[in-house]
């Protein structure tokens, strides 16, 4: 199982990013464009934790 680390600065950047995807599929109905945000929130989450 991996253990992921999570501090602060990375939870309130995901929770940014995810409502950036919410945002998104709001104004343009659009599930393709909503699903960008979470992708790169997923990896800049990855990143983060492999840098450490």
């Amino acid at each position: 199982m991996i253990m992921i680390k999570i501090n602060k600065v990375n939870m309130i950047i995901f929770g940014v990013i995810i409502l950036l995807g919410i945002l998104t599929y709001v104004l343009t109905h659009s599930k393709t464009l909503s699903i960008i945000p979470f992708i790169i929130g997923i990896f800049y989450l990855l990143e983060s934790n492999e840098s450490k």
